[in-house]
Formats: C-alpha cells, structure tokens, sequence
C-alpha cells in the first residue's frame, strides 16, 4: 500500500491567471508561485464556477456546482435565503478525515459554521478573528474593514488603494503562511498524513501592501484592459 501523501493547500483570492509570471505577466513578480508551478503541475484551463466568493468556495469544498450544493450568494450580504444550503453536502475536509488524515484551516472561509472543527471535520482552525486578537493583543488597533476597505463597498473614508498601515510581518498573510508553517511542524511528527487548507485574503481589494512592497511597482508600466479603452465594446 503507497503511503498517503500530506497536502497543502494554498488558495488565494481574486488572483487573476495573468497576474502570475508562470503565466506571462508582464509586470507583476510571482517568483515563490513560479517554482511552485515549475515542479508541480499545473492547469491551465481550469476556471471558477461562479463569480462570486462563498458559492466558489462552496464549490471548492463539495466538488458541485453552486446549483447543486445550495450556497448562490456571499455570506454576510444578501445571503437571507441561501446561506445554510451547504450545511447537507459532504465536503472534502471531511472526507480526509474519515479517510486519517489531520486536517486543518487558516485564513478566509466565508461560509456558514466558521470554526466549527467539529461539523467540518478540522482538527485545527485558525480563522482571521485570530489575527485580529493578536493585533490587538500588542496594542494595534487595526480592522481591515474599517481602515483599509475601499469605500464603495463598505462606506467610510477607508481608501481603495494605497500603503497599508502594518508592517509586513503583521499582515493577514503574513499571520496565514506563520500558522501555516506552525502546523507543518506541528504535523510532520504524527504518523498521520496531513492536509493544511491556506486560505490567503489576497490580492482580493483593498488594493492596500505594506512597505517595501507599496512602491514595488511603477503604474505607468501596468497596462489597462482592453475593455477599458476600447469603446466600440464597451457602448453596446
């Protein structure tokens, strides 16, 4: 019998394709995805089944689409009818579990039970209220929603772009690749196989980073899309 491979699971969120050098990105430097995708594989058509972030997730989760697991809106906005509709489908964290495997979750979720190990099937969850605890733990006092959420969504002065007021190693992804490799480590002593689902919040907007990375690029260099500057496309 092959011996169970451990797996881990890095989900970004509102990455376009182009956007990695892997892919041909003319502007942006993706050298760690790179080398992910120079000796891994990778698929190069593969495309979400919706536009929208919880039934995507939904998707992920369940291996349906967003039709057949229930989940048609986001969490947390207009989501009255929809939002337990997933609860009654088996999702993949599950499965890993009954089938011996450690399992655990950092980061995003935006589904319904966020921390329920036990419904899910996690043996560790490290959800971003965590982050914000150990924000404030140190005396920071930082929400993304209200100092760092473009205005257009939420309200507020918040911008939509810009240097975000953290340092580096105190970012939401900086918290989600620490914990991640915490559990690595913690795993890589069991002689169970492990899988850690990273559940990055970006590039999703703000469009906020903080220094070095805030001046990183030149906008002039970034090209806008096609759709904004071609005007017999667009006026139809």
């Amino acid at each position: 019998m092959s011996q169970q491979p451990n797996i881990l699971f890095l989900l970004t969120d509102q990455q376009r394709y182009d956007s990695l050098g892997c892919n041909g990105a003319p502007v942006c430097q993706t050298p760690a995805l790179d080398n992910l995708a120079a000796t891994g594989m990778r698929f190069t058509k593969a495309y979400t089944p919706i536009a929208l972030c919880s039934p995507a997730r939904g998707s992920l989760l369940t291996g349906l689409y967003p039709h057949n697991h229930g989940q048609l809106s986001n969490m947390g906005n207009f989501n009255g009818v929809f939002g337990e509709q997933i609860l009654n489908k088996p999702a993949y964290p599950q499965l890993l579990k009954a089938a011996g495997y450690n399992v655990a979750s950092i980061g995003k979720w935006h589904l319904a039970k966020q921390g329920d190990t036990e419904f899910w099937g996690y043996d560790k969850w490290h959800p971003y209220n965590e982050w914000h605890q150990w924000l404030r733990d140190d005396g920071i006092d930082f929400r993304i929603d209200r100092d760092a959420v473009q205005p257009f969504e939420w309200g507020g002065d918040a911008p939509f772009y810009g240097k975000l007021p953290l340092p580096a190693e105190r970012t939401m992804e900086a918290w989600t690749a620490d914990k991640t490799i915490e559990l690595i480590n913690r795993y890589s002593g069991s002689d169970k196989p492990f899988m850690i689902a990273a559940n990055f919040f970006g590039p999703h907007f703000p469009y906020a980073v903080p220094e070095p990375y805030d001046t990183m690029y030149d906008p002039d260099t970034v090209e806008r899309w096609a759709i904004l500057t071609n005007n017999s496309s667009t006026n139809r």
